[in-house]
Protein backbone atom coordinates (compact mmCIF):
# COMPACT_ATOMS: atom_id res chain seq x y z
CA UNK A 1 0.00 0.00 0.00
CA UNK A 2 1.40 3.42 -0.99
CA UNK A 3 1.76 5.78 1.95
CA UNK A 4 0.86 9.45 1.43
CA UNK A 5 2.11 11.98 3.97
CA UNK A 6 -0.47 14.54 2.83
CA UNK A 7 -3.40 12.16 3.25
CA UNK A 8 -2.12 10.89 6.59
CA UNK A 9 -1.69 14.43 7.94
CA UNK A 10 -5.39 15.09 7.28
CA UNK A 11 -6.54 11.89 9.01
CA UNK A 12 -7.49 13.73 12.20
CA UNK A 13 -9.91 15.96 10.32
CA UNK A 14 -11.40 12.91 8.60
CA UNK A 15 -11.95 11.31 12.01
CA UNK A 16 -13.77 14.47 13.14
CA UNK A 17 -16.07 14.19 10.13
CA UNK A 18 -16.53 10.41 10.35
CA UNK A 19 -17.00 10.13 14.12
CA UNK A 20 -17.87 13.59 15.49
CA UNK A 21 -19.72 12.18 18.51
CA UNK A 22 -16.65 10.18 19.49
CA UNK A 23 -14.48 13.31 19.35
CA UNK A 24 -17.02 15.12 21.53
CA UNK A 25 -16.95 12.26 24.03
CA UNK A 26 -13.16 12.40 24.11
CA UNK A 27 -13.49 16.05 25.03
CA UNK A 28 -16.06 15.20 27.72
CA UNK A 29 -13.72 12.59 29.18
CA UNK A 30 -10.87 15.07 29.24
CA UNK A 31 -13.19 17.67 30.79
CA UNK A 32 -14.11 15.29 33.61
CA UNK A 33 -10.43 14.77 34.38
CA UNK A 34 -9.79 18.52 34.20
CA UNK A 35 -12.76 19.06 36.55
CA UNK A 36 -11.25 16.67 39.08
CA UNK A 37 -7.95 18.50 38.78
CA UNK A 38 -9.72 21.83 39.37
CA UNK A 39 -11.39 20.41 42.46
CA UNK A 40 -8.01 19.28 43.73
CA UNK A 41 -6.51 22.70 43.00
CA UNK A 42 -9.42 24.66 44.48
CA UNK A 43 -8.00 24.32 48.00
CA UNK A 44 -4.70 25.84 46.91
CA UNK A 45 -6.46 28.61 44.99
CA UNK A 46 -8.73 29.47 47.93
CA UNK A 47 -5.76 29.51 50.34
CA UNK A 48 -3.82 31.86 48.09
CA UNK A 49 -6.80 34.13 47.53
CA UNK A 50 -7.54 34.46 51.24
CA UNK A 51 -3.90 35.34 51.87
CA UNK A 52 -3.80 38.08 49.21
CA UNK A 53 -4.76 40.77 51.66
CA UNK A 54 -2.03 39.82 54.15
CA UNK A 55 1.23 41.73 53.86
CA UNK A 56 3.12 38.71 55.17
CA UNK A 57 1.34 35.33 55.40
CA UNK A 58 1.75 33.51 58.68
CA UNK A 59 3.64 30.23 58.93
CA UNK A 60 0.35 28.36 59.21
CA UNK A 61 -0.99 30.02 56.04
CA UNK A 62 2.22 29.28 54.15
CA UNK A 63 2.11 25.65 55.26
CA UNK A 64 -1.55 25.34 54.25
CA UNK A 65 -0.90 26.86 50.82
CA UNK A 66 2.15 24.65 50.24
CA UNK A 67 0.31 21.51 51.32
CA UNK A 68 -2.64 22.32 49.05
CA UNK A 69 -0.36 22.94 46.07
CA UNK A 70 1.54 19.67 46.62
CA UNK A 71 -1.73 17.74 46.97
CA UNK A 72 -3.06 19.35 43.80
CA UNK A 73 0.03 18.28 41.88
CA UNK A 74 -0.09 14.75 43.26
CA UNK A 75 -3.66 14.43 41.98
CA UNK A 76 -3.26 16.44 38.77
CA UNK A 77 -0.26 14.61 37.31
CA UNK A 78 -1.71 11.06 37.31
CA UNK A 79 -5.15 12.32 36.22
CA UNK A 80 -3.57 14.20 33.31
CA UNK A 81 -1.68 11.07 32.29
CA UNK A 82 -4.84 8.95 32.53
CA UNK A 83 -6.81 11.44 30.41
CA UNK A 84 -4.07 11.67 27.79
CA UNK A 85 -3.67 7.89 27.65
CA UNK A 86 -7.41 7.29 27.22
CA UNK A 87 -7.78 9.85 24.44
CA UNK A 88 -4.59 8.89 22.58
CA UNK A 89 -5.54 5.20 22.67
CA UNK A 90 -9.04 6.09 21.45
CA UNK A 91 -7.70 8.11 18.51
CA UNK A 92 -5.45 5.19 17.54
CA UNK A 93 -8.36 2.73 17.70
CA UNK A 94 -10.43 5.05 15.50
CA UNK A 95 -7.78 4.56 12.80
CA UNK A 96 -6.73 0.96 13.40
CA UNK A 97 -10.13 -0.61 14.18
CA UNK A 98 -12.77 1.82 12.87
CA UNK A 99 -15.45 -0.90 12.70
CA UNK A 100 -15.12 -1.71 16.42
CA UNK A 101 -16.02 1.58 18.12
CA UNK A 102 -17.11 0.09 21.44
CA UNK A 103 -17.68 3.00 23.82
CA UNK A 104 -16.50 5.69 21.40
CA UNK A 105 -13.20 3.77 21.04
CA UNK A 106 -12.44 4.48 24.72
CA UNK A 107 -11.39 1.99 27.36
CA UNK A 108 -9.44 1.95 30.59
CA UNK A 109 -7.40 -1.18 30.22
CA UNK A 110 -3.92 -2.51 29.62
CA UNK A 111 -3.14 -0.27 26.65
CA UNK A 112 -4.01 2.87 28.58
CA UNK A 113 -1.95 1.89 31.62
CA UNK A 114 1.00 0.93 29.42
CA UNK A 115 0.79 4.30 27.70
CA UNK A 116 0.56 6.06 31.05
CA UNK A 117 3.68 4.28 32.28
CA UNK A 118 5.55 5.06 29.08
CA UNK A 119 4.55 8.73 29.24
CA UNK A 120 5.70 8.90 32.85
CA UNK A 121 9.10 7.43 31.97
CA UNK A 122 9.49 9.80 29.02
CA UNK A 123 8.56 12.81 31.15
CA UNK A 124 11.02 11.79 33.87
CA UNK A 125 13.71 11.31 31.24
CA UNK A 126 13.16 14.77 29.78
CA UNK A 127 13.15 16.36 33.24
CA UNK A 128 16.41 14.60 34.07
CA UNK A 129 17.98 15.72 30.78
CA UNK A 130 16.82 19.31 31.31
CA UNK A 131 18.15 19.38 34.88
CA UNK A 132 21.46 17.96 33.68
CA UNK A 133 21.81 20.60 30.98
CA UNK A 134 20.81 23.40 33.35
CA UNK A 135 23.23 22.05 35.95
CA UNK A 136 26.11 22.04 33.46
CA UNK A 137 25.31 25.57 32.30
CA UNK A 138 24.88 26.78 35.87
CA UNK A 139 28.17 25.17 36.89
CA UNK A 140 30.05 26.79 34.02
CA UNK A 141 28.52 30.20 34.65
CA UNK A 142 28.99 29.92 38.41
CA UNK A 143 32.62 28.87 38.05
CA UNK A 144 33.31 31.66 35.59
CA UNK A 145 31.64 34.22 37.85
CA UNK A 146 33.73 33.02 40.80
CA UNK A 147 36.94 33.38 38.81
CA UNK A 148 36.03 36.81 37.41
CA UNK A 149 34.61 38.22 40.62
CA UNK A 150 31.66 40.56 40.21
CA UNK A 151 32.46 41.32 36.58
CA UNK A 152 30.20 40.53 33.66
CA UNK A 153 30.16 37.09 32.12
CA UNK A 154 32.64 36.65 29.25
CA UNK A 155 30.89 36.57 25.87
CA UNK A 156 32.25 33.07 25.19
CA UNK A 157 30.55 31.73 28.29
CA UNK A 158 27.25 33.46 27.46
CA UNK A 159 27.49 32.05 23.94
CA UNK A 160 27.46 28.51 25.39
CA UNK A 161 23.83 29.01 26.39
CA UNK A 162 22.60 29.08 22.79
CA UNK A 163 24.12 25.75 21.64
CA UNK A 164 22.80 24.12 24.81
CA UNK A 165 19.32 25.59 24.26
CA UNK A 166 19.06 24.60 20.60
CA UNK A 167 20.73 21.28 21.34
CA UNK A 168 17.96 20.49 23.80
CA UNK A 169 15.33 21.40 21.18
CA UNK A 170 16.95 19.12 18.60
CA UNK A 171 17.19 16.37 21.21
CA UNK A 172 13.49 16.80 22.03
CA UNK A 173 12.50 16.63 18.35
CA UNK A 174 14.69 13.59 17.74
CA UNK A 175 13.30 11.66 20.70
CA UNK A 176 9.73 12.70 19.81
CA UNK A 177 10.11 11.41 16.25
CA UNK A 178 11.76 8.15 17.32
CA UNK A 179 8.91 7.49 19.78
CA UNK A 180 6.10 8.84 17.59
CA UNK A 181 4.73 5.32 16.98
CA UNK A 182 4.38 4.58 20.69
CA UNK A 183 0.59 5.05 20.78
CA UNK A 184 -0.45 2.92 17.80
CA UNK A 185 2.02 0.13 18.61
CA UNK A 186 0.85 -0.03 22.23
CA UNK A 187 -2.80 -0.25 21.13
CA UNK A 188 -2.32 -2.60 18.18
CA UNK A 189 0.24 -5.00 19.62
CA UNK A 190 -0.75 -4.96 23.29
CA UNK A 191 2.74 -4.48 24.67
CA UNK A 192 4.79 -1.94 26.59
CA UNK A 193 6.15 -0.39 23.43
CA UNK A 194 8.99 2.00 24.24
CA UNK A 195 11.60 -0.33 22.78
CA UNK A 196 9.34 -1.51 19.96
CA UNK A 197 8.46 2.08 18.96
CA UNK A 198 12.14 3.00 18.95
CA UNK A 199 12.98 0.01 16.75
CA UNK A 200 10.04 0.59 14.39
CA UNK A 201 11.22 4.14 13.63
CA UNK A 202 14.75 3.02 12.75
CA UNK A 203 15.47 3.92 9.14
CA UNK A 204 12.21 5.89 8.93
CA UNK A 205 13.24 9.03 10.82
CA UNK A 206 13.02 11.47 7.92
CA UNK A 207 9.67 10.16 6.71
CA UNK A 208 8.27 10.44 10.24
CA UNK A 209 9.79 13.91 10.61
CA UNK A 210 8.11 15.00 7.35
CA UNK A 211 4.84 13.53 8.58
CA UNK A 212 5.21 15.35 11.90
CA UNK A 213 5.94 18.65 10.18
CA UNK A 214 2.92 18.27 7.88
CA UNK A 215 0.74 17.37 10.86
CA UNK A 216 1.91 20.36 12.90
CA UNK A 217 1.05 22.69 10.01
CA UNK A 218 -2.54 21.39 10.13
CA UNK A 219 -2.51 21.66 13.92
CA UNK A 220 -1.80 25.40 13.68
CA UNK A 221 -5.36 25.88 12.39
CA UNK A 222 -6.69 24.56 15.71
CA UNK A 223 -4.06 26.50 17.61
CA UNK A 224 -5.17 29.79 16.05
CA UNK A 225 -8.79 29.11 17.02
CA UNK A 226 -7.75 28.15 20.57
CA UNK A 227 -5.62 31.29 20.99
CA UNK A 228 -8.56 33.43 19.93
CA UNK A 229 -10.90 31.72 22.40
CA UNK A 230 -8.46 31.86 25.32
CA UNK A 231 -7.57 35.49 24.57
CA UNK A 232 -11.24 36.41 24.74
CA UNK A 233 -11.56 34.62 28.07
CA UNK A 234 -8.42 36.36 29.35
CA UNK A 235 -9.83 39.78 28.46
CA UNK A 236 -12.96 38.96 30.44
CA UNK A 237 -10.89 37.74 33.37
CA UNK A 238 -8.74 40.90 33.39
CA UNK A 239 -11.83 42.91 34.23
CA UNK A 240 -12.60 40.66 37.19
CA UNK A 241 -9.27 39.64 38.72
CA UNK A 242 -8.12 43.10 39.91
CA UNK A 243 -11.16 43.31 42.19
CA UNK A 244 -10.61 39.92 43.86
CA UNK A 245 -8.44 41.35 46.63
CA UNK A 246 -11.30 43.60 47.73
CA UNK A 247 -13.98 40.91 47.48
CA UNK A 248 -15.53 39.04 50.34
CA UNK A 249 -14.15 35.47 50.35
CA UNK A 250 -17.66 34.11 49.87
CA UNK A 251 -17.92 35.98 46.56
CA UNK A 252 -14.55 34.86 45.25
CA UNK A 253 -15.76 31.36 44.39
CA UNK A 254 -18.87 32.59 42.59
CA UNK A 255 -16.73 35.02 40.59
CA UNK A 256 -13.77 32.83 39.69
CA UNK A 257 -15.50 29.46 39.32
CA UNK A 258 -17.47 30.32 36.12
CA UNK A 259 -14.27 31.54 34.46
CA UNK A 260 -12.47 28.37 35.53
CA UNK A 261 -15.30 26.20 34.17
CA UNK A 262 -15.34 28.01 30.82
CA UNK A 263 -11.57 27.71 30.64
CA UNK A 264 -11.77 24.01 31.46
CA UNK A 265 -14.37 23.41 28.72
CA UNK A 266 -12.25 25.27 26.15
CA UNK A 267 -9.09 23.47 27.24
CA UNK A 268 -10.75 20.04 27.19
CA UNK A 269 -12.24 20.65 23.75
CA UNK A 270 -8.93 21.88 22.37
CA UNK A 271 -7.08 18.94 23.94
CA UNK A 272 -9.44 16.40 22.36
CA UNK A 273 -9.11 18.02 18.93
CA UNK A 274 -5.36 18.35 19.37
CA UNK A 275 -4.91 14.68 20.25
CA UNK A 276 -7.07 13.75 17.27
CA UNK A 277 -5.06 15.82 14.83
CA UNK A 278 -1.62 14.96 16.21
CA UNK A 279 -2.04 11.24 17.00
CA UNK A 280 -3.98 9.84 14.06
CA UNK A 281 -1.39 10.46 11.30
CA UNK A 282 1.12 8.23 13.07
CA UNK A 283 -1.53 5.56 13.54
CA UNK A 284 -2.04 5.68 9.76
CA UNK A 285 1.73 5.32 9.27
CA UNK A 286 1.77 2.28 11.54
CA UNK A 287 -1.24 0.74 9.77
CA UNK A 288 0.05 1.30 6.23
CA UNK A 289 3.83 1.00 6.64
CA UNK A 290 4.85 -0.80 9.85
CA UNK A 291 2.06 -3.35 10.37
CA UNK A 292 2.40 -5.00 6.93
CA UNK A 293 6.09 -5.69 7.65
CA UNK A 294 5.56 -7.48 10.99
CA UNK A 295 7.06 -10.97 10.91
CA UNK A 296 5.01 -13.91 12.27
CA UNK A 297 7.15 -14.12 15.42
CA UNK A 298 6.55 -10.40 16.01
CA UNK A 299 2.75 -10.64 15.97
CA UNK A 300 0.90 -9.67 19.14
CA UNK A 301 0.81 -12.55 21.58
CA UNK A 302 3.62 -14.49 19.91
CA UNK A 303 6.53 -15.74 21.98
CA UNK A 304 9.48 -13.39 21.70
CA UNK A 305 12.46 -15.49 20.52
CA UNK A 306 14.92 -13.11 22.19
CA UNK A 307 13.89 -14.26 25.68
Amino acid sequence: MTFSITKAAFEGFRIMRRAPVAVVMWGVTYFVCIGLILLAASGAVFSMVTAIGDAEPTAAQSFRIGSSVILAYLIAIPLSLVAASIVVAATCRAVLTPKKPGFFFMRLGGAEFRLMGAYMLIALGFVAAMLLILGIIGGIMGGTAAMNGAGAMPPRVVALIYPAYFGFIFFYVWISVRLSLLGPITVAEGRFALGRAWAASRGRFWVLLDLGAATVLRWFVLYAVAVTAFSTLALIAIGVVPDIADMDPSRVTSTVLPLMLVGAVLFAGFAALQFTVLSTPFAVFYRDVVAPTILPEEEPGAIDPRF
